[in-house]
């Protein structure tokens, strides 16, 4: 990839319209060395080299990260691999007839099928290819809406790999409650972030100290942090007060591109009104919000699925990146093995937290939907009412 003079570079980024930036996350940092309409090349610590991205579209980025796009080499398997180190051996896979790969329709789209059970795993190549440093730590996660339509994403790269050539991420993509249809080269399933490895999370003095970073509350009065802090991290509990969605059998696949409010959302989740505990279907996808509101003034937020903060066979969320300048709950997707219990404060996730270098202007910050009084959709679902 050529590397572009920093003259040419500060064209380009007075021409983007924001500052690409964080410390803690490599991707967006003044750091960045060199870009071109295909690619960007960063170096954190302004050695060239550290950071390649090809094919990385920067209207796809945010403050703190960047979507990735599918590729055209998706390929279905009944069994979860722990790593897959290059797409050579995903090719090898399927050779093998381990793997089978998909081909798309007459519109140049996929079909993804869901399963109740997640027997249904999807393996996908970035459109994106990467070379990292070892110092670099790449974290990917279902986007929002991905995450609010039921689908579990996970990386499967052996990131060692990338520190040598530039290839494609490997991720598995399981639709547990909706066929999708998505497009190559366009259809983005996952975000990702970058940190810095030796760079630590908010600590617990950290986020009490921290009010300019990050705020919370709870139906209008400050939230006791003392009630929800953990060593590196707060507690988020479910709000069985408010309105659930659950989700409905289907009338179609859903085209992850489509525009804003194309679908109606009562055809695909009808509410469910709560009280002080909610009985859960098993294996049924349902969109909860937690009882605290955070304001994530300059931090970035990251959930964790380990069972020890949910119990064992519960899935508190789908989708794991908080932006910076994010205000209100959080939407939760919420999916049990078995038929469940869910009580007005029980742990919802664990919600470990960045420090940012410095202040957001409002037009860095968080600009998507939040969520008011009913559940969240996906965006191209019309509310509920």
């Amino acid at each position: 990839m050529v590397l572009l003079k920093e003259s040419i570079l500060h064209e380009i980024r007075k021409n983007s319209g924001f500052d690409l930036y964080p410390i803690n996350y490599a991707v967006a940092s003044p750091r960045i060395s060199g870009m071109t309409k295909h690619g960007l090349v960063a170096s954190p610590s302004q050695r060239e080299g550290e950071l390649e991205i090809e094919n990385l579209d920067e209207s796809l980025m945010s403050i703190a990260g960047f979507d990735l796009r599918v590729g055209d080499e998706i390929y279905l398997s009944h069994n979860q691999r722990a790593k897959i180190p290059t797409i050579h051996h995903l090719q090898e896979l399927a050779k093998n007839g381990e793997l089978k790969r998909l081909e798309p329709d007459k519109n140049g789209k996929f079909t993804l099928e869901h399963d109740i059970n997640g027997n249904k795993i999807y393996y996908i190549a970035t459109y994106e290819r990467l070379r990292l440093s070892q110092r670099l730590d790449l974290r990917i996660d279902a986007k929002s809406t991905i995450g609010r339509l039921g689908v579990m994403c996970d990386n499967k790269a052996d990131m060692s790999s990338h520190t040598m050539f530039t290839q494609p991420i490997i991720f598995t993509a399981q639709p547990y409650a909706f066929d999708l249809h998505v497009t190559p080269g366009k259809s983005s399933l996952i975000q990702a972030i970058l940190r810095n490895k030796s760079s630590p999370f908010m600590t617990h003095e950290q986020i009490l100290n921290g009010q300019r970073v990050v705020s919370f509350s709870e139906k209008g009065r400050e939230a006791l942090l003392e009630e929800i802090i953990r060593e590196d991290g707060l507690q988020m509990t479910y709000d069985t007060s408010a309105a659930i969605a659950a989700k409905k059998v289907p009338p179609c696949p859903i085209d992850v591109d489509a525009p804003k409010r194309y679908y109606k959302g009562e055809d695909f989740y009808k509410l469910v009104k709560c009280g002080q505990e909610v009985s859960l279907n098993p294996k049924t996808l349902y969109l909860m919000r937690t009882i605290q509101r955070i304001n994530l003034r300059n931090a970035c937020g990251i959930l964790s699925r380990e069972a020890k903060h949910t119990g064992t066979g519960l899935w508190g969320h789908f989708a794991g990146f908080i932006w910076p300048g994010f205000e209100g709950p959080i939407t939760m997707e919420c999916r049990s093995e078995s038929r469940r219990i869910i009580s007005h404060g029980d742990p919802a996730a664990f919600l470990q937290l960045d420090n940012l270098p410095r202040e957001l202007s409002s037009q860095e910050a968080y600009s998507g939907s939040y969520q008011k009084v009913n559940p969240l959709t996906p965006k191209m679902f019309t509310p509920l009412e």
